[in-house]
């Protein structure tokens, strides 16, 4: 079977690059990304996809929202949204363009997974069945039950065309004539003919249900499985003066039942596959809770049997951890007050007592009775859980572990670098020229040491000082680094510009000052002899603030673009000059701190452009 085809609209590329990453993992086909509403319906048109993954808030005239409206009007394709957002104004808004799925960013490829598969199946059982509604409205309009009527000695009176149709007698032929010359059926089962229900209708007075199973023989000698049924007709008087019998066509019925018994395998073969357990719970008005569906997956997650479940309303409830049941009543009651789809992470034991974590999702709807129905998933986080916490852990030992190696390491460098310096001095004259030799390099690895240090206590301080966020007047920031790095660019004759910033910004300044120092540092260590000018640039976008710093020197190589801003990585055209890979680790932190992200792009003939983001919401 072909891979469903799934069109990206994200304005994010760095996230929209992620998500096209996850589904071609999952073998979904990705035709493309685009970054506009407009873009979106236009691509729509051209690939045709299966589905839309939709981020509400887009750049351009129209949002995520209406670019759903209209896809779904003109080419009846669905969309799940992804957005940040939640709030009731933008659901009211979603709900109007019919969505198969609604994520919350950020997700997991699991959420993902679950969200698309469930979309592809909803839209896929919506077509069979507007399909199906098509196919019925059709049948009754133009075709219609098949009627016959008798007078009282069940002799034919009245037939109409569709009855025509199933007998094979035509009305001037079967009026007048014994309904058994008309209307014979036999048993499906055993083939014995069975007496014309007109016939026991005069006879005994009564309403006759089908005779089923039932095959009508037509005239033509075709075997046809019908439904049938009779009453008599009375006069004024309340005496019998015939009978009408009704009947119809089961064929397709037949068909219908066998497709949609296919179609319920299959739903119970996705939801038996399924990671979590999929449940329905009512909560009743009273308080009271009962759970009218819970998949076989309950089992394998709490330890109870399907029939425990559902038997006894309060059997899961009862085993959610009594530290997280305020929380989780919470959440209930907030989501079936606003009938909001709502997730949660708590605490559960299983039958067994065994304590683990879970994932739920539920989806409210409003009873006619008052009581709301949630409709949901419920996943089991125990490993996830346990693997942030061993990452936790392990995180900590290597920050209490660089914080142990910064200071037994400070000192002695210091020391070494004293002592050298004074070796040097006192006994010059007695030292030869190998001995100078080597105390210059000693000086000089000590000196990288201390400079590694400091980075090291500068990164620590990154990842650990808090914010001070105010707002800053940007040019003070650039007419510092200028200084900063005035005597160097002076001796190497780099020519430099800065942008005019007229607006203040929030900002911590020490740190995107620290940041920029190590973007313009970068360029002054590895730009290399063809260096010959660096360039501050500024750009205001709706959401964020961009500063650049670009240069004309050697530049990056294509493939360090992303790994040279993680801790100790350095790029391939800087490896015979010392460094210790941290300046731009650092300004990546300082950029995720300030609700951004750091970037480097090659220049247009040579050289690189760094860039870093500040977000306007701090």
């Amino acid at each position: 079977m072909p891979s469903a085809k799934i069109l990206i609209v994200e304005d994010d590329w760095i996230v929209a690059s992620n998500i096209k990453n996850m589904l071609e993992e999952m073998e979904y086909v990705v035709p493309a990304i685009v970054s506009s509403g407009e873009q979106g319906i236009e691509k729509a048109g051209e690939t045709e996809p299966d589905l839309i993954l939709m981020d509400i808030m887009l750049k351009g005239e129209m949002d995520g929202i209406e670019a759903a409206r209209i896809i779904r009007s003109e080419f009846n394709i669905p969309a799940v949204f992804l957005t940040a957002y939640a709030d009731k104004e933008i659901l009211d808004r979603v709900k109007t363009t019919e969505p198969l799925g609604y994520i919350i960013k950020p997700f997991e490829d699991r959420e993902l997974l679950t969200a698309i598969e469930l979309a592809l199946y909803k839209h896929k059982m919506e077509s069979r069945l507007r399909e199906s509604e098509k196919l019925l409205s059709t049948t009754l309009r133009s075709i219609g039950d098949a009627v016959i009527a008798t007078n009282n000695e069940a002799c034919v009176n009245f037939i109409n065309p569709v009855a025509e149709s199933l007998t094979g007698w035509n009305r001037e032929e079967a009026v007048g004539r014994p309904v058994g010359d008309i209307f014979r059926i036999i048993n499906e089962d055993t083939g014995k003919e069975i007496e014309s229900p007109v016939a026991k209708v005069l006879r005994e007075d009564e309403v006759m249900g089908p005779a089923n199973p039932a095959l009508l023989i037509a005239r033509d000698g075709t075997r046809i499985a019908i439904d049938d049924s009779a009453t008599p007709m009375r006069d004024e008087d309340g005496n019998i003066i015939g009978a009408v019998m009704v009947f119809r066509d089961i064929r397709e019925k037949r068909l219908a039942e066998a497709a949609l018994r296919e179609s319920e395998e299959k739903y119970r073969e996705i939801v038996s596959n399924m990671p979590g357990a999929v449940y329905q719970f009512i909560l009743n008005t009273d308080g009271s809770t009962s759970i009218p569906y819970v998949s076989e997956k309950v089992e394998d997650i709490f330890h109870v049997s399907v029939e425990e479940a559902m038997e006894e309303g309060s059997a899961l409830y009862d085993l959610i951890y009594e530290g997280d049941l305020d929380s989780i009543n919470g959440a209930v009651a907030e989501s079936a007050k606003t009938l909001e789809t709502l997730s949660t992470e708590s605490r559960f034991r299983t039958k067994q007592g065994e304590l683990k974590w879970g994932s739920a999702t539920f989806t409210p709807h409003l009873l006619e009775n008052g009581a709301v129905l949630f409709n949901g998933l419920f996943f089991d986080i125990t490993e996830r859980k346990q693997a942030e916490e061993a990452l936790r852990d392990s995180a900590e030992k290597i920050k209490l572990f660089a914080y142990s190696v910064v200071h037994d390491l400070k000192n002695p460098t210091i020391a070494l670098n004293l002592l050298t310096q004074a070796l040097q001095s006192n006994y010059r004259e007695v030292l030869d020229e190998k001995g100078k030799a080597y105390c210059e390099h000693i000086l000089k690895a000590s000196e990288q040491l201390a400079a590694l240090v400091e980075k090291i206590n500068i990164y620590i301080a990154t990842k650990e000082v808090p914010l001070v966020i105010e707002r800053t007047n940007l040019n003070e920031v650039l007419d510092d680094l200028r200084n900063e790095f005035s005597s160097s660019l002076t001796a190497r004759q780099i020519g430099w510009s800065q942008a005019e910033i007229k607006t203040e910004i929030n900002v911590d300044r020490v740190s995107i000052l620290r940041a920029l120092r190590n973007f313009v540092d970068n360029a002054m260590k590895y730009g290399g002899n063809e260096l010959s000018y660096i360039r501050i640039g500024y750009e205001e976008f709706e959401e964020f603030y961009i500063l650049s710093v670009k240069d004309d020197g050697i530049g990056i190589a294509k493939g360090d673009s992303e790994r040279i801003f993680n801790i100790f990585q350095r790029s391939e055209t800087s490896r015979d000059i010392y460094g210790a890979g941290l300046g731009l680790a650092i300004a990546n932190e300082i950029a995720c701190q300030h609700g951004g992200k750091v970037w480097v792009e090659p220049g247009l003939k040579k050289g690189a452009n760094f860039y870093i983001s500040i977000s306007k919401n701090l």
